[in-house]
């Protein structure tokens, strides 16, 4: 199937529309051994084997700017840690699984 000017024109502003946004990916991490972290309003407590989704949401580059929401079985986690050391915690307390998506 051939393809025409007006296909590519259509293509081509689709993908103007969707590099001009921040893309936003949800990645789901899995606890590895009991910890806590320290919320804004409370500490959580989590489990070994527990599974957090944390939305991201990435520069031009794929450098992570800002996180939008922690969540902990459809619960909403308010942190109050910088980028850095929640990626820190992340990497300390938890393993990255395969189910991560763009939104």
């Amino acid at each position: 199937m051939k393809k025409t000017f007006k296909d590519f024109l259509t293509a081509r502003d689709q993908l103007t529309k969707q590099c001009s946004a921040d893309p936003v990916m949800k990645i789901s991490y899995v606890i590895k051994k009991y910890t806590k972290l320290k919320g804004i309003s409370e500490s959580y407590d989590f489990k070994p084997k527990d599974q957090i989704i944390v939305e991201w949401v990435f520069d031009k580059t794929g450098n992570p700017v800002n996180v939008l929401s922690i969540k902990k079985n459809n619960e909403i986690i308010d942190v109050d840690k910088s980028l850095l050391m929640l990626k820190k915690w992340l990497g300390t307390n938890t393993l990255l699984t395969k189910d991560n998506w763009f939104v």
